[in-house]
């Protein structure tokens, strides 16, 4: 269970790139796992990058994790450089949770495209002949 986290550095950049098409790619990495007194700090790199070589959001910080299972953890990080599964879906989907609703605040600021797709609406081309006929006859 995650009970905190920190941010402990943002840096993000622009570049005077101009692009047609832009691919957005965004990816968070676990780069430490150290024990606490009652949990696991667990470092992270949050990395957004806008190709081609465009820009990108970097978000480096900490999680705190707890749970019953610590040594668990501990162990899969010190033996494979992984977390195991539970704990990695756990934490990563927290952090594009928190990451990229930061990144679309940043990303506005550097008027580059936010890091995450948001719905759009379209006009209807065309109505039906029945639709135009109801709305005719409306009565309020």
């Amino acid at each position: 269970m995650i009970i905190a986290y920190r941010i402990t550095s943002i840096t993000a950049e622009r570049k005077s790139v101009q692009a047609n098409r832009i691919d957005v790619n965004s990816t968070p990495k676990i780069v430490s796992v150290e024990k606490r007194k009652r949990d696991v700090g667990i470092g992270f790199e949050f990395l957004t990058v806008y190709n081609p070589n465009m820009g990108q959001i970097k978000i480096n910080g900490e999680v705190l994790y707890r749970e019953k299972t610590l040594n668990e953890v501990l162990d899969c990080w010190k033996n494979n450089g992984k977390l195991p599964e539970k704990t990695d879906v756990e934490v990563k989907n927290f952090l594009f949770r928190k990451c990229l609703t930061l990144g679309v605040a940043l990303s506005e600021q550097l008027n580059l495209p936010p890091p995450v797709m948001f719905p759009v609406l379209a006009y209807k081309e065309k109505l039906k002949e029945e639709e135009k006929k109801d709305r005719t006859r409306y009565i309020g």
